[in-house]
This record gives structure tokens, sequence and C-alpha cells, in this order.
């Protein structure tokens, strides 16, 4: 979106388009072909250089204004001005060129509602069509009669993973009741009828996409987290240095608490399976993410929504998401919700996933609270815990005999030390390190780093109570490093100068040495002081005799 004027565009889409059953209908297509050429002619119109916002001295004194009129608009005179809403017509046309090879250029909604029509005038007696479903893969549509053979006709078996396919026909009444419907479908217009077949379609082909809208939801945290210098004021853009320098930005913790609260919110939609709920939650989601990506943010970032690649991405991201939302909407939530969605297989992935899930401190509490409260059940909160606890070891009992089934080993066999060793010693080595690695850190802290020497030197000579007998400071070329002979004989003057009789002596030496020992040549400076101090010293007479007759008594 590169103004107010595309706007329109991506909320046709996802208010009508996307949620128009079982497709969009042919004068959705219509209109946005026309006003995707009439942003075209508009756009061009105004890259004429006698308005105003078009002199080079206006556009240079907005340059980095991001409420300039043209800009918020989407008149602003650029190169390339209408690449992308010529692309979005090429496509446009391209689509519509499919439809009408397959047939599907005409009003799916118009056809359906004449086979009904169509239905009602032959006096049919025919039951509703009812769905078998199988959960062992596969799906059988049959259409029962009402004779007292019920035989079935027109079997089809479909075979995706985990899908309802549902086909919905009224009943025929009496003639008096069609007119009652004829007259109740001309009173509640166009926006009734849309709403009608959106939550009663002709078919559903249910299928559970929350995993998939949890994925888009997972996808968008982390861009924030790892990009929230894109998104809001302060910090240095490294969410590790943040946090290690204790100044997260209160932007960054106000973005991650809403985007945990709708994810949130849409698993408690999810196991309620309000539908007309999720269509609420996703009106306000599209306008709330199209009012802070393209309006609120230029404003905090300083930065247009086109100039801002991490919006743009995190805008594709929820685009994604929209669509698939749509498409659970349409056609309804799955009459079985599964809560944990890492547990549908009993692979090796899903079972590193799994102890990785568990692993995460108070995701688990989170997810099992989220499941109690907007599931019926008639167990207490903690029970409730309990039975995930139970299913949680169930599960990776279960992956563990699936890992036996399909990499099988002989019964009574010991294990070879290939194997053993392959495996064995890594770990030992692993659990190692992990328990001695910090005293290992802690111990090598002194040789990791950047050195520096010092550049001056200050030494000060006084007696407690007195003013200072020798002040001298050192720099340049009076501060030479040792070199490493001379660095050795020092240690070695401390380590051979005590007697081993005296063991305090000794013992000092040792830990003298011992810290030097942390140290190299290049750590240490030789610095060149001269005999007489640089000031006088600043005694008056009785301090003078004051310190000569503490010394004549001591």
């Amino acid at each position: 979106c590169s103004g107010v004027i595309s706007l329109p565009l991506p909320l046709l889409v996802f208010f009508w388009g996307t949620l128009c059953s079982p497709r969009p209908p042919k004068l959705f297509w219509i209109i946005l072909i026309a006003y995707t050429e009439l942003i075209v002619i508009l756009k061009f119109i105004f890259q004429f250089g006698f308005f105003g916002w078009n002199k080079e001295s206006v556009r240079i004194t907005h340059v980095t204004d991001v409420y300039f009129f043209p800009r918020v608009i989407g008149i602003e005179k650029m190169a390339f001005y209408a690449f992308w809403d010529i692309a979005l017509l090429v496509s446009l046309f391209f689509h519509r060129y499919m439809l009408r090879r397959l047939g599907l250029w005409k009003d799916a909604t118009r056809i359906a509602s004449l086979t009904e029509t169509a239905d009602t005038s032959i006096g049919s007696t025919h039951k509703p069509n009812v769905v078998i479903m199988d959960d062992s893969e596969t799906v059988e549509l049959q259409e029962l009669s009402n004779s007292s053979d019920s035989t079935a006709r027109n079997g089809t078996t479909l075979d995706p993973n985990q899908i309802e396919l549902v086909q919905v026909r009224g009943d025929v009444g009496d003639s008096k009741a069609a007119g009652d419907a004829g007259s109740s479908n001309a009173l509640c217009g166009p926006v009734g009828r849309f709403y009608r077949r959106l939550f009663n379609p002709t078919f559903r082909y249910v299928r559970d996409l929350y995993p998939l809208m949890f994925l888009m939801d997972v996808i968008a945290f982390f861009i924030v987290t790892f990009g929230y210098s894109s998104f809001g004021e302060g910090g240095s853009g490294s969410v590790v240095a943040d946090i290690q320098t204790n100044r997260v930005p209160l932007s960054f913790v106000v973005m991650l608490i809403v985007l945990s609260i709708l994810i949130v919110i849409d698993r408690g939609l999810y196991l309620r399976k309000a539908t007309i709920c999720k269509l609420i939650f996703q009106y306000l989601l599209v306008i709330f993410i199209h009012a802070w990506i393209f309006f609120s943010l230029p404003a905090i970032t300083a930065r247009a929504a086109m100039n801002n690649g991490v919006a743009q991405f995190l805008y594709v991201v929820k685009c994604i998401y929209f669509l698939i939302s749509a498409w659970q909407i349409r056609n309804g939530y799955p009459r079985l919700c599964i809560g944990n969605l890492l547990t549908h297989a009993y692979g090796i992935f899903n079972m590193v996933a799994f102890k990785v899930f568990m692993a995460v401190p108070f995701l688990f509490e989170l997810r099992t609270a989220i499941d109690w409260t907007w599931t019926e059940t008639t167990m207490p909160l903690f029970d409730f815990f309990n039975m995930e606890n139970f299913f949680a070891n169930i599960y990776n009992l279960k992956c563990a005999r699936h890992m036996e089934a399909e990499y099988p080993a002989p019964r009574g066999v010991p294990k070879g030390k290939v194997v053993k060793y392959a495996m064995g010693i890594p770990l030992i080595v692993l659990l190692v390190l992990i328990i001695w690695l910090p005293l290992l850190a802690f111990s090598l802290i002194n040789s990791i780093g950047v050195r520096l020497i010092p550049d001056r030197v200050d030494v000060t000579i006084g007696i407690a109570g007195y003013p200072p007998l020798y002040k001298m400071e050192a720099s340049g070329i009076e501060l030479k490093p040792l070199s490493a002979s001379e660095f050795q004989k020092l240690i070695g003057n401390y380590a051979n100068a005590p007697a081993a009789s005296d063991q305090s002596k000794v013992l000092l030496a040792r830990q003298a040495v011992a810290f030097m020992n942390e140290y190299a040549e290049y750590d240490t400076l030789k610095v060149l002081l001269r005999p007489q101090s640089e000031t006088y010293w600043p005694i008056s007479g009785p301090s003078r005799t004051a310190l000569l007759f503490e010394l004549q008594q001591n």
C-alpha cells in the first residue's frame, strides 16, 4: 500500500473477496480491475509539474516529512510511480483470463441460487445430503433418499487428511414457505445474503488450519523481536545487547504483550469454534494492522511504510494470516479440534519439537490454562493439568515405541562399540563441559578481552594526616613495557627470595607469583620516576613540629 489511494484494494480483498463462498463473484474482479485502472490514471495525472507539491523546492522541503500530503495520498511524483499497480493490473487480467478459460467467470452464487430454485420447482422429496466422516483418512459423500431401503447413489471418495466435506441443501417445503424465504431474501439485501452464504454455504471444505495461523503469528512474533528497532524508538537495535544493558524499550515490551494477547484470543476462538466472533476479530485486526503500519508507525519511526522493509515483511506475513483465517471462517472449524499441534504424528521431528515445547518455561502451563478455559469440561483446573502431564508422558512413550518400530534392533544383543562410543563419548564430554564450563570461563576471564595499557602514572607518597611528601607524574617515554627476560626475572625474585624456614614469607611469595602468572610481559609497564617531587611540601610550622614529635616518640 503506497498511500490512501491504494488502501481500498487490500480492504476489498480481506473484507469481501476472501470471505465469498465458494469463490469471489465476477463483480468483485470487475471492481478490482476498474479501481486499479483508476489508480494508474490518477497517478499519471498527478505526475505533471504544474501541481504545487511537485515543485522541486517543495519536494526538498518535505523530503523527510512522512505526512506530506501527496505522499500520504499516494500521488507523489516519483520514478516508476505505477510499476506495482501495472503489475497488479496484469495479474488481475491474467486471473480473469484463467477464470474465463476454466468456465468460472460466471457468478458461482448466482448459479447456486438457480440450482436451488430448480430443485424447489421439481418438488423433490430428498433429504439433505449428509457426510459420513471417517477417521481413517477417507471421507465418503452419500445421498440418502427417503425410501425404506436408503440405497446410496453417486458415492464419492476423497483422500485429504482431516477434511470434512459437507453439502448443505435445504428441505423443500410448500410454496408458501418458499415465498416467505424469497421475501426475506429481498428484505435482507445483498449484505444479508453475503453473510448468510458465508455462514450457510452450499458446500463446506472443512479443514483444521489453525496450525498455519499459529505459524504466521510465531513468525510475526520473531519479526517484532529481532527487528523492533523498525517499529519503535529506543534501544540499540540488538535485542541481546539491550537485554545485557538492562534498557529494554517500553514500546518493544508493549508490542510483545499485544502479540501474545492476539495469539491467546485466536486460540480461544479456535477452541470454542466461534466463527462469528472469529469474523469480528478478523475485521478488527485488519483495520488495526493497516492503521498501525501505514499511519501510526511512520510517526514513530520517521520512516514511511514504503521505506520500512521490516514493517513490509510483517505486513506480508499478516496478509498470509488473513487469507488463511478467511478460509477457515468461510468453511468453518472442524468438529474435533486437537489442542496440541505437535502431537499429530510420532516422528522424530515431532518428538524433538514437543520436548522443546515442554522445556520452554511456562509455555506448557499457559497452553493448558487456555485450553481449560475455552474447552467444555467437568474437570477442575489442576486435574486438567494432571491429564495434560499424563498425555505428555504417554506421547513420549508412543514416540519411543514408534522409533523402535522404525529402527528395530535384535533383542538380547548388546550394543556395538561404534554405537556406544559415537553416542556415549559426546554425551559425556557435553555433560562435563556443562558442569565445569562456568568455572573455566571465570578462570580465563583475565585472558579474554582487549588489554588497555596505562598511558599515565601518578605517584603520591605521604604520611596520614599530613600533606604529601612526594608527588610525581610519569607519561610518554617514561612508561616502557617489560621484556620477557625482565618479567621472568621479576617473578624469579619473588619465587627465590624467602627462606624455606619462614613459612609466612613463603606463603606471600607464592601468592605474589600466582598473581603475576595470570599476566604476561605485555601486561606490565616499567615506570621511570624522577627522585625530586614536582611540588613543594606544603606543610605549616606547627604541623612540622607535630610530625617531628610523633617521629621522636616512635
